[in-house]
């Protein structure tokens, strides 16, 4: 079932909030990254199948971000 545009936003929002890159999600599905970021931006529609695989992956994706930080003494 296609996804509607509350959907859409939604996951765009998920994948800032993960810090997702759209090149990331792109490479894994092997399409471009302006097709991602066209269609979380509502500007295009993908294959229903695309965008099952884009949703899949946002929301599988880890919640938290391992960043290196210098810590002064």
């Amino acid at each position: 079932m296609r996804l509607s545009n509350e959907e859409i936003i939604e996951l765009r929002l998920l994948a800032n909030k993960k810090e997702l890159k759209n090149r990331d999600i792109a490479s894994t599905i092997n399409i471009s990254q302006s097709a991602v970021s066209q269609f979380l931006r509502n500007k295009t529609r993908l294959s229903e199948s695309n965008e099952n695989k884009i949703k899949d992956i946002i929301q599988q994706a880890d919640q938290f971000v391992m960043r290196r930080v210098r810590v002064s003494d």
